[in-house]
C-alpha cells in the first residue's frame, strides 16, 4: 500500500510525544494500525503497547482491523477505551469490583428518591431522569471555571441540590461511577506514589485514537502515564471535536503543543473519501472558526461531486422531496445503505419515518430515539384520537379526564363503570354534564378533521397546550422540552394521510423502538444524527432542517457553542463522498424561520 509523505512521517516518527492532525478521510484508521505494526517490527513488546479509543466499538474495530493485518502470532498490544482501562487498573491493584460501579437502575432510583421527597412521584419525572444522569456526568467532568459557569445558566437553579444529593446516595453506599473512575485514577498519580510508578512502567508507548473527544480529566491521567520516558502518539482532529456536552473541547488538542513544546506535528490534509466540489465547501464552512489549526485540506478523489441547496415552504414539502432524492438516487443506481440522513437532533428523526412507512423504503435507526407515544404527552394524544372514534372508551376517557380540568372526579367517574351517555344522564343538570357535553361537542368536532388538524385542534382549541404549560409550572418542568414534544406529534400527523394511517405508524414506530435501536448492520437508509454519524461514510448524504434554532441549536449563544454547532455541521457535510443535499424551509411547526446562518458560509460569504 502507498503512503502519502505525511502519512509516512506518522507511521515512523522516532518522536517520543506525537500530534497527528488528521483530517475527515486521511486514513488515520490506518495510520494508528501501521503505526502499531511499526512498533513491533521495531522490537517494541506488544504487552508495552497501549492504544486508547473513545468507544468500546472503534476499540474493538482498530483490534480487528491490527489482528488482520498482523495475526495472533505478533502479540497482543492492549486496546482499550480510557474508563475501561481505568476500571481494570483499580481491580487489578485495589481489589474494586464490578459491583461497586453505579448501574443505570441505582442512579434513577436515587434520583427519583429526590423528588420523591419533594412531593413528585416517579412517573412524572421518569422520562426526565436520563437527561439528568447526562447531566450530573458532564458536571464531574468539567473544571471549576466551567461548573460555575454552567451553574450560572438558565434553568440550573434546581441542579446543584439534585447533584448534592446523587454524590451523598452514591458515597453513602460506597459506589462509583463512570467518572469516579477517572478521578480515583487521576487521584493516585496526583499523589505519585509507587502504585502511579508501577502503572507508569506498564506502558512504553500510548496511542490515542480520537483525541480531540477527550475531557480535562482523560487528558491528565494520559498525560501522567505517559510520564517521559513513555512514548504519547495522538491522533485526532480539533475541527471534528463536537462532544462539549461531554466534557471535550479542541482546547485540549491544542493544548498539545504547549505541554509538549518539543513535540513532532504532523497533518495528514488530504481527503481520500470526498470529490474536490465537498471538500472545498466544507473548507469554508470551518475556516470561519477562529479555535484551531490552519490547515490545507485538499481532495484526492478528484472533481465529480455535487452540493444541492433546497428550499421549501413546509416541513411537509421537504420531507416529501427529500424522500423524492432518495428514490431518484436508487433508480441512479446507489444503494440505499450508501444514502444516510443526518439530523442535528435525535428529535428530528420521528418525523420522516411516516413517509418511510408509506413509500415502503427500508431504513435504519442506529441510536435510541425517543419514543414520544411512551410518553404521557403522546399517551394523551392517542386517548383523544381514541375518543374522536369511539367515544365509549372508558381507558382513554379517564386518560384525558382533566388534561385541560374539566372538574370531573376520576375516581367517581372510575366508580361509575357507566358508558359515556350513561354518565350524561348520572349527571345531569350539575356542573359535570355541561363538561362531558363540551367534550363530546370537541369529539364530534374531531371527527371531521384531518388527522394533523386533530392534533392541533386538541392543542389549541380543546386547551391542551395551555394545561401543559400550567402543568410545568406546578411541577417545575421545562415547558419548551414538553411543547417540543407537541410539534414533534403535530410533524409526524403532518406526513400521515388519515387517522387510520397515523395509528399504523404509531404501532410500526413502536416495533421499530424496541426492535431497532442499536442496530449497526440494518438495511436501508441510515437514519441518524451528526454525531452518530462521526467516523461513517456514505456516498449520498441528506441534511434535512438546516434552518436557525436547528442547526445552529438555539441554545448556542457564545462563540464557542456556536464554533461547536459549526463543527457539528462539519462533520455532517464531510460523511459524504459524492453528493450532499441540504434543505431549509420558510416555516416549521407554524412558525416563520430563516436559514441556517451557516449556509452563506458554504458560499464563502
Amino acid at each position: 500500500m502507498e503512503f502519502t509523505r505525511e502519512q509516512r512521517q506518522a507511521i515512523e516518527t522516532g518522536a517520543e510525544k506525537a500530534l497527528v492532525v488528521a483530517g475527515p478521510g486521511s486514513g488515520k484508521t490506518t495510520v494508528l494500525t501501521e503505526r502499531l505494526c511499526t512498533l513491533l517490527e521495531r522490537g517494541v513488546p506488544a504487552e508495552k503497547i497501549l492504544l486508547l479509543s473513545f468507544t468500546r466499538a472503534s476499540s474493538k474495530e482498530m483490534e480487528e482491523r491490527f489482528f488482520r493485518k498482523m495475526g495472533i502470532r505478533a502479540g497482543r498490544p492492549r486496546f482499550s477505551t480510557i474508563h475501561a482501562l481505568c476500571f481494570s487498573l483499580l481491580r487489578e491493584d485495589l481489589g474494586y469490583k464490578k459491583e461497586d460501579l453505579v448501574n443505570l437502575y441505582e442512579k434513577m432510583d436515587w434520583l427519583s428518591q429526590y423528588y420523591l421527597e419533594k412531593g413528585i412521584l416517579r412517573e412524572e419525572v421518569q422520562e426526565l431522569l436520563p437527561g439528568l444522569i447526562a447531566r450530573i456526568s458532564y458536571f464531574k467532568s468539567i473544571g471549576e471555571r466551567e461548573r460555575i459557569a454552567y451553574l450560572q445558566k438558565e434553568k440550573q437553579e434546581d441542579f446543584l441540590a439534585l447533584y448534592h444529593f446523587y454524590e451523598e446516595s452514591r458515597k453513602k453506599r460506597g459506589k462509583l461511577d463512570f467518572e469516579d473512575l477517572l478521578l480515583e485514577v487521576l487521584r493516585i498519580f496526583m499523589e505519585k506514589g509507587d502504585l502511579a510508578k508501577a502503572w507508569q512502567s506498564r506502558f512504553s508507548h500510548i496511542l490515542v485514537d480520537e483525541f480531540q473527544d477527550l475531557s480535562l480529566v482523560q487528558y491528565e491521567i494520559i498525560k501522567a502515564l505517559a510520564k517521559s520516558p513513555n512514548a504519547l502518539f495522538v491522533v485526532g482532529d480539533e475541527d471534528q471535536s463536537i462532544y462539549g456536552f461531554r466534557g471535550a473541547s479542541p482546547g485540549i488538542l491544542l493544548s498539545f503543543t504547549r505541554d509538549y513544546p518539543n513535540c513532532e506535528r504532523i497533518f495528514l490534509s488530504d481527503n481520500f473519501r470526498s470529490y474536490r466540489e465537498i471538500v472545498e465547501l466544507s473548507k469554508r464552512l470551518i475556516g470561519k472558526n477562529k479555535e484551531r489549526f490552519q490547515k490545507k485540506l485538499q481532495g484526492r478523489q478528484g472533481s465529480g461531486g455535487k452540493a444541492k441547496y433546497y428550499a421549501l415552504a413546509t416541513g411537509k414539502e421537504e420531507a416529501r422531496l427529500l424522500l423524492r432524492h432518495i428514490e431518484e438516487a436508487k433508480e441512479e443506481g446507489c444503494p440505499l445503505e450508501e444514502m444516510a440522513i443526518l439530523c442535528r437532533s435525535r428529535k428530528q428523526i420521528p418525523a420522516l419515518l411516516p413517509l418511510f412507512m408509506e413509500r415502503g423504503i427500508p431504513y435504519s435507526l442506529t441510536e435510541e430515539v425517543q419514543n414520544v407515544f411512551q410518553h404521557f404527552v403522546g399517551k394523551d394524544f392517542l386517548a383523544y384520537l381514541r375518543l374522536s372514534m369511539n367515544i365509549e372508551s372508558r381507558g382513554e376517557l379517564l386518560q384525558i379526564l382533566n388534561k385541560p380540568y374539566r372538574g370531573l372526579l376520576r375516581e367517581k367517574i372510575q366508580r361509575e363503570e357507566r358508558p359515556f351517555s350513561d354518565l350524561k344522564k348520572a349527571y345531569r343538570g350539575r356542573k359535570e354534564e355541561r363538561a362531558l357535553l363540551l367534550l363530546e361537542a370537541q369529539l364530534q368536532k374531531m371527527q371531521e378533521l384531518p388527522v394533523q388538524e386533530r392534533i392541533l385542534y386538541i392543542r389549541k382549541d380543546m386547551g391542551y397546550e395551555q394545561y401543559l404549560e400550567s402543568f410545568a409550572k406546578k411541577k417545575n418542568r421545562d415547558f419548551e422540552e414538553l411543547q417540543s414534544l407537541l410539534e414533534e406529534l403535530t410533524a409526524m400527523a403532518e406526513q400521515t394521510e388519515g387517522v387510520e394511517a397515523f395509528f399504523r405508524f404509531v404501532e410500526k414506530f413502536n416495533a421499530d423502538c424496541l426492535q431497532r435501536q442499536k442496530e449497526e448492520s440494518g438495511e436501508g437508509v441510515r437514519i441518524m444524527t451528526y454525531h452518530g454519524a462521526k467516523g461513517l461514510e456514505f456516498d449520498e448524504v441528506f441534511l434535512p432542517d438546516c434552518i436557525e434554532g436547528i442547526i445552529p441549536d438555539g441554545r448556542a449563544k457564545t462563540q464557542e457553542e456556536l464554533e461547536e454547532e459549526r463543527r457539528s455541521f462539519y462533520v455532517a457535510l464531510t460523511r459524504a463522498r459524492k453528493k450532499i443535499h441540504i434543505y431549509v424551509t420558510k416555516e416549521r411547526y407554524s412558525k416563520k424561520v430563516k436559514p441556517s446562518r451557516f449556509i452563506p458560509e458554504l458560499l464563502g460569504g
